[in-house]
């Protein structure tokens, strides 16, 4: 039901409507009860919490995990129907037994409350809400700061707010409890938004009573360069508006005129310099986007034609708009065909390309993930989720992608928002690190020779330096009527002389772009401003879009020497070009690792912790940059492919070879002697940025993306390769799975050490733990063992004190050991808390057959009894009403006759 109320908000003068949503959490109270049941059981007594604390434990959404089985919840502790910060549960079921669970939660009791009532009014919450929020814009130098309408979110006490200072991108408010270093609940808004230049996604919480920032980062992750490949001088070249482009479709591909087409790298080329673009004929996935790439209606026929659909709206976005710009079209049939020359043109030359890779690149992620598990119920990106999910704003949010981004150069990035807001894919240009020199005087010989130069900076109006052969011509000093007679000011006097020759002028009394024009009207093909002082360029900046000839500048001095030939009766020729074989950029979109690894943000951020929660990978130990160089590079496997082939990220980019390291430290191989990296490297992984301490993200997710490739190989080498990702079931689609699985598990803000017990657990409940000497050989390969220590996981502090061990568990000390058909059970068989109060967890690894299992007192009476008619290797039971004392528990099955000593201690 939507139940609307008008209010009036004095301060701005703005209308405010509040959306009042019924509520979508659509569980059954048994199973809350549940939930609150176990969490008070174990979270109690592992953190000294009171049953009192988890009372008001909220459902914020669920996943139903058909392949598997099982059940995730997520849950949020909250006080007074007030969320708290960041205090957050992951619970798993199988039918009714909890197979994993992790938590975060706080002591409520002991701590401070520190707030102001909240009022029952929410019209008054809204003017509230309204009235920090211009606060919260004010502390960050956000000027414009309207707030133009708030609609009340189905997520207790949450608001989607729209305001123009935003360029309209809706922002998320949510009253929360915020948790400080002195243990002090704050009531504040908690906010997220873009920055109006959307280069930062804020997540934040300001203090409503001390009207403070009390917590704050940025869920803009970008990729950027482990080394210096930094940009010195000006990229050649300014992107433009795309011009349209000619069709180069090859009638021979036989395509209906219904079926759509892309020219493109397909996903499994990592980059250009793995392969060539060919057109991929209509690979929509039927299941994953079932009425294809262009619709948004769920009814036969695309509703776009151009690069926009339910999944992704790419566009270009030269000028740093921050708004959907231009997108090619392929018409109705489809056919997105255009042509690319390579890193030697200009990027506006092949925009359409450009765009198009993007768009295809995106949706493949979509497709490909999809089957993986991260679909409408875990928090994908669609527009309309066709009816599978509904509530907690989950509509409207397919990838806003933004092709040749003119924001930035030798990067990319990725913002995650909550599900129902809009992701954001920015990619960048790519330059090397080069002098291009494009002027150089051919006659005569005594002053011959390439000549310092700068391209101008005219936005618009700046025209490509021609690439070779370019303009070869005489040059002819202007000359006007009026002030200083070779500035250009005014029409030249010379004109007849001018026609199809370099104009020079010298600098001052009026706009570059007036030089131009006046030496563009007397039909001159390109001009030469020389500086007025003596020293080093600066590039030459306006714009005038009647501007048809390139422009660039000189030095004094060499516009002096010219001068000095030209007066002695001498023709002096040059030419103006990019040399042949020049380098002048790589575009981002067409290197699908890099797309790969933005879009693995995305994944990794709305899967752990919750399609609602896409804070929780704020740690020191943060892996997000693991898992997307992870999903990169499992996307790019190739059967020929061995584990000592070194694979990179952004090797197009960085202008390397196939087997590069790319933008990372090292490149990714299972050879220690190629790739040393270990648990211990994380330590010191920060540097040091306006005096602060910042933690080297990419640098510690290189880490734990080299583990992951060592598990991807083992993998591998037990079951095989698939080069069919979605449908295959090889060792790359079985490692993939769980690494999706895993995110789903872990708890919010993970380490090293959880996300690696997150995979276990994953592996437990998919295979009753068939794998786990895999993962463990892995992880204490690289130093995360059996008695790793993560320390601390917050700020720099805490990647600073990470212990590395190379221990596998005993039970685990050979895979061989662990298979079906050993009987060996005895010695893998763990049994733990032990002594427990209240529950016990039982792993017998890659047993999946029924266990009955008794409960005996040391005078032989029996206690209790429960059947697991599938005990998939792991199983936890309640113990609740079992008093203090010593136990023998047996277990009976196939194959199976264990007996343990248990103590049960209230």
């Amino acid at each position: 039901c939507y139940i609307w109320i008008l209010t009036h908000e004095i301060m701005k003068k703005t209308l405010l409507f509040i959306v009042v949503l019924s509520n979508s959490f659509g569980f059954a109270q048994s199973r809350l009860d549940l939930i609150k049941s176990h969490f008070a059981q174990t979270a109690v007594n592992s953190k000294n919490l009171k049953s009192t604390d988890l009372k008001d434990l909220v459902i914020q959404s669920e996943i139903h995990d058909q392949k598997n089985k099982v059940t995730h919840y997520y849950v949020t502790q909250t006080m007074g129907g007030i969320p708290i910060y960041n205090a957050f549960g992951n619970i798993t079921f199988k039918a009714d037994d909890v197979v994993h669970s992790a938590s975060n939660f706080i002591n409520i009791a002991t701590s401070k409350i520190n707030s102001k009532l909240i009022s029952s009014d929410r019209s008054k919450n809204v003017q509230d809400l309204s009235t920090n929020l211009i606060q919260v814009f004010e502390a960050l130098g956000i000027d414009n700061k309207i707030v133009d309408a708030i609609a009340v979110d189905d997520t207790p006490n949450s608001y989607r707010i729209k305001t123009s200072a935003l360029k309209n991108k809706d922002a998320f408010g949510q009253l929360v409890y915020h948790k400080n270093a002195d243990n002090e609940l704050l009531l504040s808004w908690h906010f997220e938004f873009y920055s109006p230049d959307s280069k930062h996604l804020w997540h934040l919480n300001w203090d409503v009573t001390n009207k403070k920032i009390v917590a704050i980062s940025d869920l803009m992750v970008s990729c950027s360069f482990d080394h210096d490949h930094s940009q010195e001088t000006t990229p050649i070249g300014t992107a433009k508006q795309a011009m349209s482009q000619p069709s180069i479709w090859n009638e021979n591909n036989n395509l209906a005129a219904e079926v759509s087409g892309y020219r493109v790298f397909k996903y499994t080329l990592p980059s250009p310099i793995f392969g060539d673009r060919t057109v991929e004929t209509s690979p929509a996935n039927a299941i994953a986007s079932p009425y294809g790439w262009h619709d948004t209606n769920g009814r036969d026929g695309a509703e776009y034609t151009i690069t926009r659909g339910n999944n992704v709206f790419a566009y270009e976005d030269t000028n740093d708009m921050d708004e959907p710009g231009y997108s090619p079209d392929g018409g109705a049939a489809l056919r997105f065909d255009f042509p690319y020359n390579g890193i030697r043109t200009y990027p506006d030359s092949y925009v359409d390309a450009s765009v198009t890779n993007l768009f295809y690149m995106n949706n493949m992620m979509h497709d490909i993930f999809y089957h993986f598990g991260f679909d409408e119920q875990s928090g994908n990106f669609q527009y309309n989720q066709y009816g599978k999910l509904t509530g907690n704003g989950a509509t409207d949010d397919e990838v806003y992608a933004e092709a040749q981004d003119g924001g930035g150069t030798n990067n990319a990035n990725f913002g995650t928002p909550r599900d129902g807001y809009n992701p954001a894919m920015q990619m960048y240009m790519w330059y090397l690190n080069q002098s291009v020199n494009f002027f150089k005087i051919n006659a005569p010989a005594a002053i011959a020779g390439y000549v310092t130069s700068l391209e101008n900076g005219f936005t618009p109006g700046n025209v490509n330096i021609p690439l070779a052969p370019g303009i070869t011509a005489n040059i002819v000093l202007a000359t006007d009527a009026v002030g200083d007679v070779n500035d250009g000011c005014t029409a030249f006097t010379n004109a007849s002389a001018m026609a199809n020759k370099i104009a020079l002028i010298k600098r001052g009394n009026c706009n570059f772009t007036e030089k131009v024009i006046n030496a563009q009207n007397a039909g001159a093909l390109a001009v030469v401003i020389m500086d007025n002082v003596a020293g080093n360029l600066s590039t030459m900046g306006g714009g005038d879009a009647n501007v048809r000839i390139p422009a660039i500048n000189i030095t004094m001095a060499s516009g002096n020497t010219i001068i000095n030939s030209l007066n002695q009766g001498n023709a002096v020729s040059a030419t103006i070009e990019i040399p042949q074989g020049t380098i002048i950029g790589a575009d981002g979109d067409f290197d699908n690792g890099i797309i790969a690894h933005e879009y693995g943000h995305g994944i990794s951020s709305r899967l752990t912790g919750g399609r609602l929660n896409s804070g929780c990978l704020n740690s020191s130990e943060q892996m997000g940059e693991g898992w997307s160089d992870f999903f990169a590079l499992i996307l790019g496997m190739k059967a020929t492919d061995t584990s000592t082939t070194s694979r990179g990220i952004g090797n197009f980019v960085a202008f390397q070879s196939t087997t590069g390291r790319g933008i990372r430290q090292y490149p990714y191989n299972t050879s220690r002697s190629v790739n040393p990296l270990t648990y211990a490297s994380t330590n010191g992984y920060f540097y040091t940025s306006n005096g602060q301490e910042v933690i080297n993200v990419h640098a510690v997710g290189t880490v734990w993306a080299t583990i992951l490739w060592d598990l991807t190989w083992k993998y591998v080498d037990k079951y095989g390769f698939n080069a069919d990702l979605i449908n295959g079931n090889g060792g790359n689609q079985k490692v993939l799975q769980l690494v999706v699985d895993g995110l789903k598990l872990q708890p919010c803000n993970p380490s090293f050490v959880s996300g690696r017990d997150a995979l276990l657990a994953a592996d437990r409940i998919s295979t009753g733990g068939q794998n786990a000497c895999l993962i463990w050989e892995a992880f204490a390969g690289r130093g995360v063992g059996e008695f790793a220590s993560e320390g601390l996981n917050t700020g720099t502090a805490g990647i600073k004190d990470q212990i590395q061990d190379f221990t596998v568990p005993s039970q685990y000390a050979t895979c061989d050991s662990l298979s079906v058909a050993n009987t060996n059970q005895q010695r893998a068989f763990k049994m733990f808390p032990n002594p427990t109060e209240n529950e016990v967890t039982f792993e017998i690894p890659n047993y999946n057959k029924p266990v009955q299992v008794d409960l005996f007192d040391l005078n032989g009476r029996k206690v209790y009894a429960k059947y697991f008619e599938d005990f998939m290797g792991y199983k936890t039971m309640d113990l609740p009403f079992i008093q203090t004392g010593i136990y023998i528990v047996k277990f009976n099955g196939e194959g199976l006759d264990l007996s343990k000593k248990l103590i049960i201690k209230k």
